[in-house]
């Protein structure tokens, strides 16, 4: 039975199938495929090798056939098609039963392709134009291998992006930054995959004929897992594989949320059945039966181009009054996990964390926790709040963190050597990290300058000092680069300072909201308005009390007081270390 498809995608270079059903199982499965179509396309065009390349869409029975839903931008209209398995045919083939079925539904969309190369890829696992170019001047024969490409079973390798970037959902714009500023950090967090059998993969590519001699994917593994294994033992009792990274190429997937934050939803695990046979389909294997067309997607309504338009925390705090605000900060849920790590921040770092401190990283971990910022500026470093800079890697692995401070001489601890080797060590942060040494004074400006794709800033803290004049400087500074929903956190040297600087900046800013603590000295600037502003008068007032709380403190201090006693043991016992020990405690009664 012949592919129904148009004469002008009669003959294309490579076809990239990708397959899902738009079932809310996944709140983000439309951003997910909308941003993998529209990436592909657009690294597609700035190549010129549109015409060289199509996506088939294999639509497992959405409600509403995703041709009709997706918003494509117009590079991708041109290259993408859909085939839509009606919910009527789903029911048939399945006596009755609507399950997700990977193995037909990719099967069909091999079926249905026109590719000389069948590329089986996921609906979130995107590829750069460097990747793209590679693979395409490889299967075009630009580029040489001592191989025979039409008798390979080529794989491509798979690095996660952290689910915390997606929340956001991110522009084209923003994932080609983050790409190009990370990647080269995803090579340490690499999934554990085993090319030689296939396992965890990022997509799988072989040429037609391969595929039909293949017959795809068995039909009989309904479920989910093992189908890449089987092809692959099925397809290496004949042919050799290739993994590709070796000409640069590889991909990057969208991971997911946790499993215990995830709707319920059923799925069902493929038993591992070995074949000694290359072939475990039928002539009819991929729905070829059946008389199903390849079809364009729908309009394309350019206002909603999700190439330049992505969400902003603004979004999620319009609406919010000053009490769920008050809450949702107080939140034990979240409250008891910030908590529980500041210990395990205080030993990442060998910190004495006084409890002034304490109410700033609180802060800044419920915004890590809720919001998931993209961008965070530290305005200051020293040993009190380092441990801020940890919180975000922690609970933000793909957050671009901007350090700005005056490290000088020897005695510049915590310096960056130990925060970056830290960060690498400890937490599985893997987003951009820079280190702006030098006069704070100019030092927004320079990074402004310098800064990669357009700059804004979604999170940032500054450590005041006792002049108020450069403070105030600085924070009406970062209050103009605030992203709508960003916050500024200030930790100021006393109450009488976070007063003074309430008073100045307060006026003509009528559309911030100002958060602070009832008896400690951290504002919170959001830029966003609350519901009942003219109640709250643009200030909101929260109490971090409860037993928990006060419990974590006690614990905190004990432990400090523990290092203290065997810090002064230690000395006691080392003489040499005298002078060296009293030094250190000078200083630190003088700060």
């Amino acid at each position: 039975m012949t592919n129904n498809i148009s004469e002008n995608n009669a003959s294309k270079l490579l076809s990239i199938v990708i397959t899902g059903r738009d079932d809310d199982y996944m709140p983000d499965f439309l951003y997910r495929i909308t941003t993998t179509i529209n990436f592909i396309a657009r690294n597609l065009d700035r190549l010129g090798r549109l015409k060289d390349v199509e996506i088939v869409v294999a639509d497992w029975g959405s409600g509403k056939p995703m041709s009709q839903t997706l918003n494509l931008s117009p590079q991708a209209v041109q290259i993408c098609r859909f085939l839509y398995i009606p919910p009527k045919l789903i029911n048939e083939i399945q006596n009755g039963k609507d399950d997700f079925h990977p193995a037909i539904s990719v099967n069909a969309g091999i079926r249905k392709s026109s590719g000389n190369f069948i590329m089986l890829s996921a609906a979130d696992t995107i590829f750069t134009k460097f990747s793209l170019d590679s693979l395409l001047k490889l299967l075009d024969g630009t580029q040489q291998l001592p191989i025979n490409i039409e008798q390979i079973y080529f794989i491509c390798s798979r690095q996660n992006v952290p689910w915390q970037f997606l929340k956001g959902q991110p522009s084209l714009d923003e994932w080609e930054k983050f790409l190009l500023t990370t990647a080269g950090e995803h090579n340490r967090h690499r999934e554990e995959a085993i090319y030689s059998i296939s396992s965890a993969a990022g997509s799988i590519i072989m040429h037609k004929l391969l595929w039909h001699e293949l017959k795809g994917l068995d039909e009989k593994l309904s479920g989910w897992g093992f189908n890449d294994i089987d092809l692959s033992l099925r397809a290496s009792q004949k042919y050799a594989w290739l993994e590709l990274t070796c000409i640069g190429v590889s991909s990057f997937h969208m991971s997911h949320i946790p499993y215990d934050q995830r709707p319920v939803g059923k799925q069902n695990f493929n038993a591992h059945f070995y074949r000694k046979d290359i072939q475990v389909n039928d002539e009819n294997w991929g729905l070829n039966q059946y008389p199903l067309q390849l079809i364009n997607s729908g309009s394309h309504d350019i206002s909603k181009n999700s190439e330049d338009i992505s969400k902003s925390n603004g979004e999620y705090f319009s609406g919010k009054t000053s009490l769920e605000l008050q809450t949702e900060i107080k939140n034990v849920e979240y409250s008891n996990k910030i908590l529980k790590n500041i210990h395990f921040f205080d030993y990442a770092w060998n910190l004495q964390l006084p409890i002034i401190d304490i109410g700033s990283l609180l802060f800044l971990s419920w915004y890590c926790l809720l919001y998931y910022p993209r961008r965070y500026v530290q305005y200051g470093i020293n040993q009190n709040n380092v441990a801020n800079i940890f919180a975000v890697a922690q609970y933000c692995p793909g957050t671009e963190i901007y350090a700005l401070s005056e490290w000088d001489g020897l005695d510049s601890e915590p310096t960056p050597e130990r925060i970056a080797s830290k960060l690498r060590r400890e937490t599985l942060h893997i987003g951009y990290i820079r280190f702006i040494n030098g006069d704070l004074r100019n030092a927004i400006e320079r990074l402004r300058s310098s800064f990669i794709g357009n700059f804004s800033v979604d999170l940032a803290f500054i450590q005041c000092d006792m002049n108020n004049d450069n403070v105030l400087v600085r924070i009406l500074e970062i209050m103009k680069l605030l992203s709508p929903g960003g916050a500024l956190i200030i930790n100021c040297f006393n109450n009488i300072q976070l007063q003074y600087l309430l008073d100045k900046i307060k006026p003509g800013n009528s559309q911030t909201t100002f958060i602070r603590s009832k008896k400690g000295k951290v504002i919170l600037v959001l830029n966003a308005v609350l519901s009942d502003k003219l109640q709250t008068n643009n200030e909101v007032f929260v109490e971090f009390t409860g037993t928990k709380y006060y419990g974590c403190l006690l614990r905190l201090n004990i432990n400090i007081c523990l290092k203290s006693i065997f810090k002064i043991i230690n000395v006691m016992i080392r003489p040499s270390l005298y002078s060296k020990y009293f030094k250190n405690l000078y200083k630190r009664i003088l700060a």
